[in-house]
């Protein structure tokens, strides 16, 4: 509680921090992750970007935002699907299943044929 010029108290809220904000940049183009967005030619994001290039999956991974820091998650096989091409953060295979922290920039090889960047702005 803080004294206004008035001499009246009032309420004063700390601001909560900002979440960091994370952009994918694919084809001259760049789009705002949200949280649960999916890359992938039937993705949530910049699907139009991908739908020309049949090795990436479909729905290849998404961006999550938890507790303030976002994370890259190579999604699970559709039903049906034999195997998946590859998922690659910075060099690093990303298994099947698990994800991995996103700080900085980052290169995402989501095919032999296609490579995105990601960027994590405001940590």
């Amino acid at each position: 509680t803080v004294q206004t010029e008035t001499g009246h108290p009032q309420n004063v809220t700390m601001l909560e921090k900002m979440s960091p904000k994370l952009w994918l940049a694919v084809g001259g183009q760049t789009f705002e992750c949200t949280s649960g967005d999916v890359l992938g030619r039937e993705g949530t994001l910049a699907c139009q970007a991908f739908s020309s290039i049949p090795t990436v999956s479909s729905k290849h991974v998404s961006v999550e935002l938890r507790q303030g820091q976002w994370h890259l998650v190579n999604l699970l096989l559709l039903a049906g699907r034999q195997g998946k091409n590859i998922t690659q953060l910075d060099g690093r295979d990303i298994p099947v299943g698990a994800s991995a922290p996103l700080v900085g920039e980052h290169v995402l090889k989501m095919s032999s044929q296609c490579e995105v960047r990601l960027r994590v702005a405001g940590t």
